[in-house]
């Protein structure tokens, strides 16, 4: 059997084994005895350019979509919104909507003039609150403090009504407090930093990859002791007799715009897949998601 050892340091890539191992002889990579290596999915950020009200910018040449994320300093930051996150990433503000039609939102806190959130995301927990989802705003008549936006649920159930918890996302308008981001159109990433902190002072991080480790239609691989972050870990139906041990990854999977349980994340769709004693956390979705036959779980610690 063949043995990598990955020395302390942050890889920014995709550790994808070019082949499987065999029955007696399984392939491990595992990190160098009393060192951390980390697999990061996220790349440094540079060539910031200060502007106004504490707005720091440059161009990038990635976008993930819904599913960028940005971190200084490894802790998470927001992207754009209002208002404004004011408690914690797991328990955020919302607005709550007045009223709301098939193609409406009206809220009286909502300001600016004339189509000022045109272009943003509107998050909704719409109707009964059952499921959420996520539209292109495509007016606002500042009159009426009202969204409007093309037909998303058609059903009574989730139809925007008075009482109901949305988010407006992804708009410059949105872009006012410290520790928020905001990637236009042109990839143009424009940051106001935590604590008012000049950015060359932090290790501004992107993601950039979906996967830290990507085991799809590998076999007879063990995974041992490594850590990973913004990225998460895949196997698929042609997976099988894999061992991901010891292992510790944050921030696997992430979209505000769709249910990525199953898509992304720390993906377990094959056969006799054993994770054990691991620590696996913060997802959109399910941070776990685990198919296909005879896996097991076992230890893991997971939030």
């Amino acid at each position: 059997s063949d043995t990598c050892y990955l020395r302390k340091g942050v890889y920014r890539e995709t550790l994808r084994p070019a082949h499987s191992g065999k029955p007696k002889a399984p392939i491990t990579f595992c990190a160098y005895k009393g060192e951390h290596a980390i697999i990061s999915g996220a790349d440094l950020i540079s060539g910031w350019r200060a502007g106004k009200n504490g707005e720091y910018s440059t161009s990038v040449s990635w976008d993930l979509k819904d599913q960028n994320q940005l971190f200084a300093d490894g802790k998470i930051l927001t992207e754009a919104r209002w208002p404004d996150i004011g408690g914690t990433v797991m328990k955020p503000v919302r607005a709550r909507a007045q009223s709301g039609s098939l193609t409406t939102l009206t809220d009286k806190n909502l300001t600016g003039p004339d189509d000022a959130w045109k272009g943003a995301m509107l998050w909704c927990a719409g109707g009964s609150e059952w499921i959420c989802w996520a539209v292109p705003v495509t007016g606002y008549n500042a009159k009426t403090h009202t969204l409007t936006f093309d037909t998303k649920q058609k059903s009574r159930w989730y139809i925007p009504r008075k009482g109901n918890p949305y988010v407006l996302i992804g708009s410059r308008r949105a872009l006012d407090s410290d520790g928020e981001w905001l990637l236009d159109a042109s990839k143009k990433l424009h940051l106001r930093p935590p604590g008012k902190k000049a950015p060359n002072t932090l290790k501004i991080e992107m993601k950039r990859r979906l996967d830290a480790i990507d085991l799809s239609g590998r076999s007879h691989i063990r995974i041992i002791g490594l850590r990973f972050r913004a990225a998460g870990v895949r196997t698929d139906t042609a997976s099988s007799d894999i061992v991901l041990q010891g292992l510790r990854g944050v921030w696997v999977a992430h979209s505000y715009k769709w249910d990525i349980t199953g898509k992304s994340g720390v993906l377990i769709h094959g056969r006799r897949i054993a994770v054990r004693n691991c620590e696996l956390a913060f997802s959109s979705g399910s941070v776990l998601d685990v198919r296909g036959s005879d896996n097991t779980i076992t230890n893991c610690y997971i939030h």
